[in-house]
This record gives C-alpha cells, structure tokens and sequence, in this order.
C-alpha cells in the first residue's frame, strides 16, 4: 500500500489507521475524515476492491483469503464478499466517492466525506 502523506505517523501504525478507516467506510457506507486521509482511503479501497473481484471470478476462496489477511474487521470482510462483490460486479471502477464537507470548527482543517456507490 502506497501512502500519499504520512499522517505524521510511523509505517505500522498508518497503515493500520488506514485499514481501520477503510473498514469503517465499509461497515458504515459513508465516513467524514480530514481530506488528505480520504485520498489515501479512496485509493486503497478501490484497489482493493478491484483486486478482490478479479480474484473472485477465479476463485472465491482465494478472493475471501485476500481480505481476510488485509482487513482487520471480519464484519467488513464478509460484507465484502457477500454485499459488495456481486454489488459492484458490473462497475469498472471508481467504487468510492470523496466529497466535499464543512471544514471542522477547531482548527479549520478541510473535510470530505467518504461514500461507497451503489
């Protein structure tokens, strides 16, 4: 997984922040996180998606292990693979929507709110 910014954190920690924040957008559909982290979200959950449906067509099994070992909520997992594989089966690609939202009080920090298609 490649990161566009560092989130001021060292590599374990950021990717397991990432892959809290891709679970969280899976269980809950919709997400507001600060703009640079919603990027990073955005491009790896849309490769993962894309990865796991080609995997999918070939094998299940194979398509479930890659999630399993990627992701560490098994709800998100499961509704990946019952919900969202044959949800998306015939989109090409753009599974994830980043949108504009109110900047946050405290410090002004630009928002987006993260959303998976339909």
């Amino acid at each position: 997984m490649k990161s566009q910014t560092k989130f001021g954190r060292r590599k374990k920690p950021r990717e397991m922040m990432i892959k809290n924040l891709v679970c969280s957008v899976i269980l809950f559909e919709e997400v507001v996180t600060t703009k640079a982290k919603g990027k990073t979200v955005k491009m790896f959950l849309d490769q993962l998606i894309s990865k796991v449906k080609k995997k999918y067509e070939k094998d299940p099994l194979l398509a479930m292990r890659e999630l399993d070992s990627t992701l560490p909520d098994k709800k998100a997992v499961y509704k990946i693979y019952e919900v969202l594989i044959p949800q998306f089966k015939n989109r090409v690609g753009g599974y994830v929507s980043v949108s504009p939202y109110i900047p946050r009080k405290s410090d002004n920090a630009e928002r987006v709110k993260i959303t998976l298609l339909q």
